[in-house]
């Protein structure tokens, strides 16, 4: 047998996820392992990484490091809570590399206005959006969505028409150089990771909150897309620094003493369809707890997962606050969306219900309730809802997030638990028990 054995790596056919795992058996049976992958040369450092290379903004010595850390590494994700700077560290990463041809990838289209405007602020050279018909640079930052970039490189099929593929990106993003990707844990997805196999970049650096799933499968195929981890923040050391707020869980119980029956339950929508979405008892306390965030003049979300759940909710809202009352969905043009976003932003609203659309990656920096209607089984999922409140904050520096303990079927009870092992997993956020709402301090 021989004491060294190399590896090499197409990134065509040869699932890429299973070479972490190969290079820990083989160290286990004592051999050394080289990986080579095919077309991942470095690429010059043009700029020195330092804490003012980014525009309006001076970078922290973890950000600094992180960026270097992707330098080095070239490939994989980083990990980090809401609030990091995770965008900061790829623009970083971009700056130092320019002039690249670099393409950043998010997954929804206010992602995507959130990206172009933040790029805008922070470099020097022009954000360009990745669109049909628009050309293209042969150097410089290109942003898009997944969904975009697919429809573009492949084509679509709907019931009423077929999208032919535009030849024009498919060449362009075989020359990039530089791929960013936003929120990376959406990567698994067959989408998603096509369009991440379609560009053979040198470098690929990825970032989420949440990038690991509790799938093996998906984890794999991550990790096949972009490599290993390359930096971790976490939640406790980041509200130590300040950086995101204090997270405090109030558990609130439905349900009691009111079980019913229905037969097997087939999914998470039917289940809540059936048992939640017209409990009275459930919706005139979301009603009487938002009505207590607006009194105590802290702007509150509403998360939910489903559209109709969420215009219900609206519609009691709107009636029994008498106006400051917005909803946002995926169903909204982006002027309707901008609008609705602004407005809870300058406090011209002071209610805002949300669906799945506004769950990820989006900057509210002043939302100080967060009130989770539908919190959902994957323990990504909730931390992502939860991490829209975590920026950090004027004043008090804290969340307070409501979550609802269903007692009306079994099958919410495991979804309960479910949650709690989550929150366990994350000890930094302070739970109190079946306690009602009541006034936080720093610290406490």
């Amino acid at each position: 047998m021989p004491k060294k054995v190399c590896l090499l790596e197409s990134g065509k056919i040869f699932l890429a996820g299973l070479v972490p795992l190969l290079v820990r058996k083989l160290a286990k049976l004592g051999m050394s392992v080289e990986i080579q992958e095919e077309g991942c040369q470095e690429l010059p450092v043009n700029r020195p990484v330092s804490s003012r290379m980014l525009s309006g903004i001076h970078l922290d010595p973890d950000q600094v490091r992180a960026i270097e850390a992707c330098l080095a590494k070239r490939r994989g994700y980083i990990k980090a809570v809401t609030g990091f700077g995770k965008t900061e560290v790829l623009l970083g990463v971009y700056e130092a590399l320019r002039p690249v041809r670099a393409l950043m990838v998010v997954t929804r289209r206010g992602l995507r206005q959130q990206a172009i405007e933040r790029a805008g602020k922070r470099l020097a050279g022009p954000v360009v959006y990745l669109r049909r018909g628009e050309p293209l640079p042969d150097k410089g930052l290109v942003i898009t969505t997944y969904h975009t970039l697919h429809r573009l490189l492949f084509g679509a099929t709907s019931r009423a028409s077929r999208t032919a593929a535009d030849p024009r990106v498919r060449d362009w993003c075989a020359g990039v150089g530089l791929g960013l990707f936003d929120e990376c844990h959406r990567l698994p997805g067959e989408q998603f990771s096509r369009c991440v196999k379609a560009i053979p970049a040198s470098y690929r650096i990825g970032a989420s909150a949440t990038p690991l799933v509790n799938n093996a499968l998906r984890n794999m195929i991550l990790r096949g897309c972009l490599g290993e981890k390359i930096i971790e923040a976490g939640v406790a050391q980041e509200v130590e620094k300040g950086r995101v707020a204090q997270v405090h869980v109030f558990f609130r119980e439905i349900g009691q003493g009111d079980r019913i029956e229905f037969p097997e339950v087939l999914n998470y929508q039917e289940a809540y369809t059936k048992s939640l979405s017209t409990y009275e008892p459930f919706l005139t306390d979301i009603v009487e707890v938002c009505r207590w965030f607006r009194d105590q003049g802290m702007p509150c979300l509403v998360m939910v997962d489903w559209v109709q759940h969420g215009q219900d909710l609206y519609d009691r809202l709107r009636k029994a606050l008498k106006g400051g009352v917005d909803y946002i969905h995926g169903e909204l043009s982006v002027a309707e969306y901008t609008r609705a976003k602004q407005g809870f932003l300058d406090g011209r609203v002071q209610t805002l219900v949300a669906s799945p659309v506004l769950g990820e990656g989006e900057d509210l920096p002043n939302v100080a309730g967060l009130v989770l209607a539908c919190a959902g089984r994957a323990r990504h999922a909730l931390i992502q809802k939860i991490g829209r409140g975590m920026r950090p904050k004027e004043g008090s520096n804290i969340l307070m997030v409501v979550h609802y303990i269903n007692y009306r079927h079994p099958y919410f009870i495991k979804q309960a638990l479910a949650n709690l092992k989550s929150y366990a997993a994350s000890p930094s956020y302070i739970l109190h028990g079946m306690a009602p709402l009541e006034v936080v301090d720093d610290g406490q």
